[in-house]
C-alpha cells in the first residue's frame, strides 16, 4: 500500500488553476516550504467521478490541513484558568442540565397533549430563554425591509433555528434526514419553531409552488434554509448548494455566532451529538449573536450555483473567516473514513 498522504485544504482562490477556495488536496507532506499538490474534486460520488489538477512547488501556507479545518478539541483555549474555572462551575453545571433535561421532558408531554403549542414561535422564544439560548439580534429591521422570501444563514449548532423565533416569522426547512435525527425527533417540536416539512420525491418546481402558496397565505413569513448542510466550528464555511438559491431570485443573509462564559467549541468534529447537546445545555447561557446582512438578488446572468457562492463569500467576509468548497457529502465521506480520496484516486500512478 502506498504511504499515506497528507489530506489538505486550500486557503485561497488560484485562479491561474481555476481552483476556488476549499478545494481539497493531498501532499506527501508539509516540512518543505513548498510542495507538489494534487487537488482534486468529487464530481460523482456514486460513480467516483473526479477532477483532478496537479500543482508544482506551491507555497505550503495557501493550505491548511484537514485537521486543523476538522478540529476535534472541545475548549478553544488551552489556560490553565479556563480549565480551573470549568472544574470550579462542574457542580453548577451537572445540576443546570439535570434540570433543564427535566424541565424540557415535562414540556414535551405538554406539547403533545396541547397541540397548539407545537411550532409556536412565540411559546419557542419563552422555551429558548428558560433553556439558556438568548437571540442577540443586528439589523433586525431589515427583517422586515426586505422583499426575500428565503434567509440563508451559516450553520454552527443543530439549534440555530432557536436565534430566529423571535422574529415570529420565520419558517424551518426540515428534510427526511432531518427527520431521522434523534435530536430532531425529540427537540425540535420544542425548538424548532414552525415547521415546513420537505418531501424529497418533490422536484424543484413543485417544492416552489408548495412554498409560493405558502407564503402568499402568510406573506410577512419567510422561509429559513441552511446552504451548508451540515454543522461547522465556527471557523470555515462549507459549500453552499444552490436548492435555497433556485427558490427566490433574492435572499436575506444572515451570520450566526455563538457564545458563552466558556470558549468552548459547541461541535467539534466527530463528537456525539448527544454529548453535544449535553455541554450545551451544561452552560450557563448561550448567546446566538444574529446578524442581517442586506438582501442580496441574483445578477442577471448568474447561475443559482454562482449566486450561492456570491452569498457565501459575503458571509464568510462579515464573520472574517474562510468560506470553502469542502461540501456536506466529503465531510460525511471524511467521518466514515479518514482515507476516503484512496477509493476516488489511483495513487499507484
Amino acid at each position: 500500500m502506498n504511504k499515506k498522504k497528507q489530506l489538505v485544504i486550500l486557503k485561497e482562490d488560484l485562479p491561474e488553476y481555476n481552483l476556488k477556495t476549499g478545494t481539497m488536496g493531498l501532499v506527501d507532506s508539509l516540512k518543505d516550504d513548498y510542495v507538489d499538490v494534487l487537488f482534486f474534486e468529487i464530481l460523482n460520488i456514486k460513480t467516483k467521478k473526479v477532477k483532478e489538477t496537479k500543482c508544482s512547488n506551491l507555497d505550503k501556507n495557501k493550505l491548511i490541513k484537514i485537521e486543523n479545518f476538522y478540529t476535534t478539541n472541545r475548549l478553544k483555549s488551552k489556560n490553565i484558568w479556563v480549565k480551573i474555572g470549568l472544574c470550579l462551575y462542574f457542580p453548577i453545571g451537572a445540576l443546570l442540565a439535570i434540570n433543564r433535561l427535566i424541565l424540557g421532558g415535562l414540556i414535551l408531554g405538554l406539547i403533545q397533549i396541547i397541540k397548539p403549542l407545537q411550532f409556536n414561535n412565540t411559546f419557542v422564544s419563552v422555551l429558548c430563554y428558560l433553556g439558556g439560548f438568548v437571540p442577540i439580534i443586528k439589523n433586525k429591521e431589515e427583517f422586515e425591509k426586505s422583499d426575500a422570501k428565503v434567509i440563508v444563514s451559516n450553520h454552527v449548532s443543530l439549534l440555530d433555528h432557536t436565534a430566529f423565533q423571535s422574529f415570529n416569522k420565520a419558517c424551518s426547512l426540515s428534510t427526511r434526514m432531518l427527520a431521522q435525527n434523534l435530536l430532531y425527533k425529540i427537540f425540535f417540536s420544542m425548538l424548532g419553531g414552525e415547521l415546513v416539512q420537505l418531501d424529497e420525491k418533490q422536484t424543484i418546481p413543485e417544492l416552489k409552488n408548495r412554498l409560493g402558496d405558502l407564503l402568499e397565505d402568510a406573506p410577512y413569513k419567510k422561509i429559513l434554509i441552511f446552504p451548508e448542510g451540515t454543522v461547522h466550528n465556527g471557523k470555515f464555511l462549507h459549500f453552499f448548494h444552490s436548492f435555497a438559491f433556485t427558490l427566490s431570485d433574492s435572499v436575506l443573509p444572515v451570520t450566526l455566532k455563538i457564545r458563552s462564559l466558556f470558549p468552548i467549541c459547541y461541535y467539534p468534529f466527530g463528537k456525539d451529538q448527544i454529548l453535544n447537546l449535553l455541554w450545551t445545555i451544561f452552560l450557563p447561557v448561550n448567546f446566538y449573536h444574529c446578524t442581517l446582512l442586506p438582501t442580496a438578488h441574483r445578477e442577471p446572468d448568474e447561475t443559482p450555483q454562482e449566486f450561492a457562492y456570491r452569498v457565501q463569500q459575503l458571509i464568510a467576509s462579515d464573520l472574517n473567516i474562510i468560506g470553502t468548497n469542502v461540501t456536506n457529502k466529503q465531510k460525511s465521506l471524511y467521518t466514515k473514513d479518514r482515507e476516503f480520496y484512496r477509493d476516488f484516486i489511483n495513487l499507484d500512478e
